[in-house]
């Protein structure tokens, strides 16, 4: 199960935090919108699911 507990739209994207109940224990989640005016590298890190591309990013 998993539950939305931070939303907030931060320079023009929706940031969301979910709180993730799993067999193994409760972990917290974050994402942030990329927008279709993003460079296209971002987007294609995400649609080739290489998302840890972005833990870098500040």
């Amino acid at each position: 199960m998993e539950k939305v507990v931070y939303r907030e739209e931060i320079c023009g994207r929706i940031a969301v935090v979910k709180e993730m109940d799993m067999p193994f224990g409760r972990y917290y989640t974050g994402y942030i919108e990329i927008l279709h005016k993003d460079p296209f590298s971002w987007r294609n890190h995400v649609e080739m699911g290489k998302e840890l591309f972005f833990d870098s990013w500040d």
